[in-house]
């Protein structure tokens, strides 16, 4: 996915208020807005539970109980990304990693 933005969504029950990724499942975002997304779960910005490559992506304004704007719970890849304004009520205000999840920030 290539120069878009997902604004406002909500996921009301689960998790990826804007995107949610499934075990197994790969996905990759370049230069990608996530802004002012919801869940009452994780991952109000992005839930990953497969593999995630999230390059230039903005993370702004998200909220969520567990990593507002990304929750990893498989495999992730964050290069020169912004993580601005998120709330989580829990733990993670930006990103929430799963403890058998591996995330690489650079």
């Amino acid at each position: 996915m290539f120069a878009s933005r997902f604004a406002k969504n909500d996921a009301r029950s689960w998790s990826g208020g804007a995107v949610s990724i499934a075990a197994g499942a790969e996905f990759a975002a370049d230069d990608v807005t996530f802004d002012s997304n919801s869940t009452s779960y994780g991952g109000a910005g992005v839930y990953n539970g497969g593999t995630a490559s999230l390059h230039r992506c903005t993370f702004e304004s998200n909220t969520a109980l567990y990593g507002a704007g990304l929750m990893n719970s498989g495999s992730a890849r964050v290069t020169r990304s912004l993580f601005a304004a998120n709330n989580a009520t829990a733990y993670g205000g930006a990103i929430f990693n799963n403890n058998a999840a591996t995330l690489y920030l650079l």
